[in-house]
């Protein structure tokens, strides 16, 4: 089939480009070298790349855009790097596996990590661990290109390996370095019993916190697309799960607090229930035994007022033996004429006696008999006599047939107060050679 090419006369024919291939190419430059290719997968494969140079996804029209001297990109990197980063980036045979040596992965590696080629990155990494690179190189690879994966097995198998360290290996990983491995190593190989492979790890990741940690950001930064959707959903899973947890716990404390609370008002009510019990039991016992002592006490009534009338004055009245002045102390038949008894008589008090009462005679005013027939007050219960309403009285000497024996020739004796309301003895004598009063 032939094209038949339009004259100078004839209209050009308008065509429409293709939307996915009709690509567009750039232009680099690299230690004097030109290369040309498609600009493609500069734009999908890298975020940071297009930004970085000036290219967006946009397609220019016009022969400029394909070849021109504007359009070049000079570029910091070796040619053969970016040669080596081309036949990952654009193969010549798509459908053969690309087999790179371990150099070329390299530059791809190097390039993918600076331009944030992330897929290619990781394409790199994985076929360069195929390579099964020594701890050196482990160590070094993985400190330049911040892998963490590196760092770890390549700790590990130089503290693990039978060789010594030498003065090379110490140069080519670091002075520090070294020293915390050799450190590490010292330690593994005295122990009678080797740690296992968890402990040593947990052992070597605390000794190289420091750079394990800007590994793991570098890396994370470095995530494809993808992962990094994947990992931004799992950190806002484990954020969300972390917030649920919290509030589980605060839930389960509020619980906990609660349980305590309803537990400790159930002992109060239970303590102040039994002794609630016990107050109940005690006042059963108590209460009706109370009840019988009042039930036995007397019933006491307010006394009524005393007459204050002398001849009805109260006299309670109990002859008390005192002994004479003899020797005797009772009145007998025999002793009647020649002996003296006197009684000690109790009477209730009496009021104060009227001003005339003063000028009776004192024989008169110091006796009080007793009248059987008169009583004494009138009161609701018995009123007994204090100590100083009491008064002594002489009984009347009798004569052995029970009458009143006349005045010997000693007279009578009798106890009568005396001013200040004081008791004193009185002797009325007989005769004027008698006793005196």
């Amino acid at each position: 089939m032939q094209v038949e090419r339009a004259s100078a006369s004839q209209t050009p024919i308008e065509l429409d480009k293709d939307v996915e291939y009709f690509w567009d190419f750039v232009l680099f430059s690299c230690e004097g070298h030109l290369f040309c290719v498609p600009k493609y997968r500069f734009i999908t494969g890298s975020e940071v790349f297009p930004s970085k140079f000036g290219r967006d996804g946009h397609v220019r029209s016009g022969p400029s855009d394909i070849v021109g001297v504007d359009d070049v990109l000079e570029l910091d990197v070796g040619a053969e790097d970016f040669r080596n980063f081309l036949r990952a980036l654009h193969p010549k045979y798509p459908e053969q596996a690309l087999e790179l040596s371990k150099d070329q992965w390299l530059s791809v590696l190097q390039l993918s990590t600076k331009w944030f080629f992330n897929d290619f990155r990781r394409r790199a990494i994985d076929n360069l661990t195929a390579f099964n690179l020594d701890p050196i190189e482990k160590i070094c690879l993985g400190t330049q290109f911040n892998v963490s994966s590196w760092l770890k097995t390549g700790f590990h198998e130089l503290v693990t390996r039978t060789e010594i360290i030498t003065v090379e290996d110490a140069r080519q990983i670091g002075l520090e370095t070294a020293i915390k491995v050799y450190g590490i190593r010292d330690l593994w190989n005295k122990s009678g019993n080797p740690c296992d492979d968890t402990t040593l790890n947990v052992k070597i990741e605390i000794a190289f916190a420091s750079e394990l940690r800007t590994a793991y950001d570098v890396e994370r930064q470095h995530l494809p697309a993808r992962e990094r959707e994947m990992e931004e959903e799992a950190k806002n899973a484990r954020e969300l799960e972390k917030r649920e947890e919290g509030q589980r716990q605060e839930e389960h404390e509020r619980l906990q607090n609660a349980v305590a609370e309803a537990k400790r008002v159930l002992e109060e009510n239970n303590d102040a229930l039994e002794k609630f019990e016990k107050a109940r039991k005690v006042s059963a016992i108590i209460l009706p035994a109370t009840q019988s002592l009042i039930s036995m006490l007397p019933t006491i009534s307010t006394p009524e007022k005393v007459s204050t009338s002398p001849a009805t004055s109260a006299t309670a009245t109990a002859a008390v033996p005192v002994p004479s002045i003899f020797g005797s102390t009772s009145p007998t038949p025999s002793t009647a004429s020649t002996g003296f008894s006197s009684a000690i008589s109790f009477s209730a008090p009496a009021p104060a006696p009227a001003p005339a009462a003063q000028t009776q005679p004192s024989s008169t005013r110091a006796t009080a008999t007793s009248n059987p027939s008169t009583k004494s007050a009138t009161t609701s219960s018995t009123q007994y006599p204090s100590s100083g309403d009491l008064k002594f009285a002489p009984s009347t000497p009798k004569s052995a047939f029970g009458t009143p024996a006349k005045a010997s020739a000693f007279g009578t004796s009798g106890v009568s107060r005396g001013s200040g309301g004081k008791p004193k003895a009185s002797f009325a004598g007989y005769g004027s050679g008698g006793w005196g009063s």
